[in-house]
């Protein structure tokens, strides 16, 4: 199938000759009518980085989600203080189990359905990226799906919806590509870091937002210290 565009490399794909003495390889099973498609990460050239854009239902390895419905983005959970309901229950899944730390986005895939109100489907991957919530002390044993520091989310929207349109018409030139990629902005206010919603501001620029004060720090030290400088100025100008 077509490769998979990333916003990062992924190890491991490199071919191998099989040998005699390796194990054969194993056997891929349909069930069904059920099909199994397998796909490669491929590094995507800074020219081509307006696919990942939400408009052109991008499946992609880490950053922040292309939502498809716009309408329905995820409110970051904040674990609780004892006794005390997450204030949107229905995103606990989003706290890992273990550390109850947010989980980030680790893979999204466009799997579309000849459904009419699911014709356009995307499939969100999110993993705690603390390896010590991955290990469990007795791998034998089964493991219970809530205590998996993983979940899935699932949005989609109907083949007319208007809830997107594509972008880059026929004839467009690469220019025209880069500026639609830098002059995109979300629909709804989203974490510069995670890409769920952002329920606050930055005090300064009051351009980018946040989930929470502790993505706001991460932001800060990769690099929004010198635009928020810059937007800032703007601002006042």
């Amino acid at each position: 199938s077509a490769p998979t565009h990333s916003e990062a490399a992924a190890p491991g794909h490199e071919a191998a000759e099989h040998t005699a003495r390796d194990p054969p390889p194993r056997a891929l099973h349909v069930m069904g009518t059920a099909e199994v498609q397998l796909g490669f990460a491929s590094v995507l050239e800074p020219d081509l980085a307006h696919l990942l854009l939400p408009e052109y239902l991008p499946s992609k390895i880490g950053g922040k989600p292309a939502w498809i419905d716009w309408s329905d983005v995820p409110t970051a959970p904040v674990a609780p203080k004892p006794h005390e309901p997450i204030a949107d229950p229905r995103y606990r899944s989003l706290l890992c189990p273990h550390c109850s730390k947010p989980m980030p986005l680790l893979l999204q895939l466009y799997a579309p359905l000849e459904l009419p109100h699911a014709f356009h489907r995307t499939v969100y991957l999110f993993a705690c990226k603390n390896g010590s919530c991955h290990h469990h002390p007795n791998p034998s044993l089964s493991v219970a799906p809530s205590s998996l520091p993983f979940c899935v989310l699932r949005g989609h929207v109907g083949r007319d919806s208007s809830c997107f349109e594509v972008l880059t018409e026929e004839g467009d030139s690469a220019d025209d590509e880069y500026e639609q990629w830098n002059d995109f902005v979300e629909p709804v206010n989203v974490c510069e870091v995670c890409g769920l919603r952002g329920t606050q501001r930055c005090g300064r620029c009051r351009v980018v937002s946040y989930c929470s004060r502790e993505h706001q720090v991460v932001d800060w030290r990769h690099g929004h210290d010198v635009e928020c400088k810059r937007w800032a100025e703007q601002r006042k100008a």
